[in-house]
């Protein structure tokens, strides 16, 4: 069995709201409203362990019942979960899609991992140096993302960018990161480019930035991955539109499917196209996470 998987991150109770038909702006729009454990690391951890890894998970939790809550249903997956004592009320995310499950706009209240500091984090010290490859995600502090890179530089630090907003918490660090994996506007962002700079300006801008590896997704257009043998694209099949229920999880289980895959070795288009089998699922399904997640480990 590959090593275990030991990632940092953020943990939220997800609030998501879809409206029947496109939205109309300063308006009440009917649709559907359901509530849900999130959180980008927190979703990761979820997918990986329904793949059936050994997982790890360096998170905060709030001190309410949907803390507690959240904590039980890791351990139930045998996630072993270390979180510092709870201070305040639990993360949340709340997120507002169109009819085609597309996310319009969200709002996360990230206090919760904000109480994690490198003080609780170093208290794991021997099994985080155990590890060859760690995760983080843009959502953990400017200040605790500089303390882990600086406390562990030679790890192979795999990174999810979350959005736009957060990326740039990474951008001192390029050379310090094994993987990124963002979307083409995170990219930009993080390279300070254009909106109309393509992906493979990306990915050869991050590279020659001492980023090690790069994966820039586009949506349902052709991922853009590279490396120390060169840029490549993947090619996307997009799903049918009714097909897809909430697009809130699908950047999450696929880092989760590449770091899947990336523990067992495998190469870069293995480790993606199991990544969009695992964001597909996410697509077609009501949660951040597909309970069909497991199946997947059973094929």
């Amino acid at each position: 069995m590959a090593d275990r998987i030991l990632v940092i991150g953020g943990s939220n109770i997800d609030y998501l709201a879809r409206s029947n038909k496109p939205l109309v702006k300063n308006d009440s729009n009917p649709g559907v409203f359901t509530a849900a454990f999130g959180g980008v690391g927190r979703n990761v951890v979820e997918n990986l362990a329904r793949l059936g890894d050994q997982v790890t998970f360096i998170t905060g939790v709030g001190n309410d019942s949907f803390g507690k809550m959240l904590v039980a249903e890791l351990v139930k997956l045998n996630v072993n979960i270390h979180y510092p004592e709870p201070t305040t009320a639990s993360s949340s995310y709340i997120a507002i899609c169109n009819d085609d499950g597309d996310m319009e706009v969200a709002v996360c209240d990230s206090r919760a991992i904000d109480n994690l500091s490198i003080k609780f984090i170093k208290e794991f010290d021997a099994e985080i140096r155990a590890r060859d490859f760690l995760s983080m995600e843009a959502n953990l502090s400017a200040k605790l993302i500089a303390d882990l890179f600086h406390t562990y530089p030679d790890k192979k630090w795999c990174v999810e960018a979350v959005s736009a907003n957060k990326v740039v918490r990474v951008k001192r660090f390029l050379p310090k990161i094994f993987l990124f994996k963002g979307n083409l506007i995170e990219a930009q962002t993080l390279l300070g480019l254009k909106e109309n700079a393509e992906a493979e300006e990306c990915a050869k801008g991050l590279l020659a930035k001492g980023v090690k590896n790069v994966i820039i997704t586009q949506g349902s257009g052709p991922i853009c991955y590279g490396g120390n043998s060169g840029i490549h694209f993947y090619r996307v099949k997009p799903l049918p539109k009714e097909e897809i229920v909430n697009a809130t999880g699908a950047g999450d289980a696929m880092f989760a499917g590449i770091i899947h895959m990336l523990n067992q070795g495998e190469d870069w288009e293995t480790c993606i196209n199991f990544g969009q089998r695992l964001a597909a699922l996410s697509l077609k399904s009501d949660r951040a996470v597909s309970f069909e997640v497991s199946n997947l480990f059973n094929e």
